[in-house]
């Protein structure tokens, strides 16, 4: 995916505390500044969806699927 942004004419910004950005992709939820973010901006993660989105997240739910169903 990045080569293909660069290819097509996107600056990758390296500073990953930097707030300007166009699309912050990171594996960190943490690297994200959710109160910062632009309506304009885009990221990869979803404030506070670490239930769905992480795999402990997912574990701990599916552990817990059997007190809602069989």
């Amino acid at each position: 995916m990045r080569d293909k942004l660069l290819e097509f004419g996107w600056i990758e910004n390296v500073d990953k505390d930097s707030l300007c950005f166009d699309l912050k992709w990171t594996t960190k939820t943490h690297d994200i500044d959710f109160d910062n973010v632009l309506d304009c901006q885009y990221i990869n993660h979803f404030k506070g969806n670490g239930s769905l989105s992480s795999k402990q997240g997912m574990a701990k739910n599916l552990k817990n699927l059997v007190w809602y169903e069989n």
